[in-house]
């Protein structure tokens, strides 16, 4: 077989295991009600709890009526079913926007519940696989010091390595954050990307995103990251935001799998303000 033809069919067959992934999927929103009985609710044994599904009068992120969540009688999973059920008894519309993963029945996960309209319940956490992190005093004392200060920072789940570089901001106000996301070229060629949330207004606030300049393996030559260069490799495209307190409550990490697709990693909750208010933040990813 020559060289060429070997090389075409290596390429089709890898474009045929690219079409089986699942795609990238985005959080979906449904208002509206839900439908009566065990046709809107269905309880249901969950792999450690039982299990929620909710059917909806319209397509999630899954293709699907349905989102799913589990722990229906604990914590967050228990305060969800109850706004549910209160809200199909009484006939009421609910909100919720879910995680944009679909799990192996079809059903898309859920971030976000509420009855929606006048005297609304409001339940304004976020779910899913992806842990959320509550910073601690450490992170509180480092981050309001005067000056650049660096921050080692790795990822519960994944294991990843971050540095975040915490500066002086004297344009900013206590309540509010500057955002940077970048890679160490040496060790992180994968996207990553940081979303500023606020679910008590159910909505996504920002995205800044940062990839390799040109795309992956372009040849690009970069510089190892350094006080010198200003931690900067040189070869990275990077995005920056300016976050509010009023507007913003939680920042969820995102990577890019080797297929290209995208995953939350790991939620920081509202201690965010306590150590980095008033700060200018540079996430760098040192490793995938």
């Amino acid at each position: 077989m020559d060289v060429a033809k070997e090389n075409a069919m290596r390429w089709a067959s890898f474009l045929t295991v690219l079409a089986l992934l699942p795609g990238l999927a985005y959080a979906s929103e449904f208002v509206g009600p839900i439908g009566a009985g065990a046709e809107g609710l269905r309880f249901s044994a969950g792999t450690a709890s039982p299990r929620v599904a909710v059917a909806v009068a319209k397509s999630t992120s899954c293709q699907g009526p349905w989102y799913a969540y589990e722990n229906a009688d604990t914590g967050l999973g228990r305060l969800w079913t109850a706004t549910l059920t209160e809200a199909q008894a009484q006939g009421r519309h609910v909100r919720i926007v879910g995680n944009g993963v679909c799990d192996a029945s079809g059903a898309e996960g859920v971030l976000f519940v509420e009855q929606h309209g006048a005297g609304s319940t409001h339940v304004c956490a976020r779910g899913g696989a992806a842990p959320m992190i509550s910073l601690d005093a450490n992170h509180m004392r480092t981050g309001q010091s005067p000056g650049r200060k660096l921050m080692g920072y790795k990822l519960r789940v994944h294991q990843e390595a971050l540095l975040i570089l915490v500066d002086d901001a004297p344009d900013l106000q206590p309540n509010q954050i500057r955002l940077e996301v970048d890679l160490d070229a040496d060790g992180a060629r994968r996207g990553k990307a940081i979303e500023a949330w606020s679910f008590c207004q159910g909505s996504r606030t920002g995205l800044i995103e940062t990839s390799m300049q040109g795309g992956f393996g372009v040849g690009v030559i970069c510089n190892p990251i350094s006080p010198a260069n200003n931690f900067r490799s040189g070869c990275t495209n990077t995005q920056s935001m300016v976050i509010q307190q009023d507007t913003t409550s939680e920042l969820w990490l995102r990577r890019r799998d080797w297929a290209g697709v995208w995953h939350y990693a790991e939620g920081i909750d509202s201690t965010l303000w306590k150590a980095f208010g008033g700060r200018s933040l540079r996430f760098i990813w040192l490793t995938d």
